[in-house]
């Protein structure tokens, strides 16, 4: 979604074949908060994420967000 949403940095040379390659080129400012999120323990990082993606994204699937995040808090509270 990042790759189809945000102009990549000027002068970076998006990977033609693969949008996920080359992040780190392409848009410096937010691949390295991609990477420390990863780090996270999953649940914490795919709350993460979802954060980072109303922040930085142009347009999400509105509806799909709460269910998302709502199926995130019950796996963290099924998991203790």
């Amino acid at each position: 979604m990042l790759a189809h949403q945000v102009a990549p940095a000027p002068g970076s040379i998006p990977d033609n074949l693969d949008p996920f390659r080359r992040v780190e080129q392409c848009y410096p400012q937010i691949a390295p908060r991609i990477h420390a999120l990863l780090m996270l323990p999953p649940l914490d990082a795919a709350t993460a994420l979802v954060d980072l993606a109303v922040s930085t994204l142009h347009s999400l699937p509105a509806a799909a967000l709460p269910v998302v995040r709502s199926e995130i808090e019950r796996a963290k509270n099924y998991n203790g």
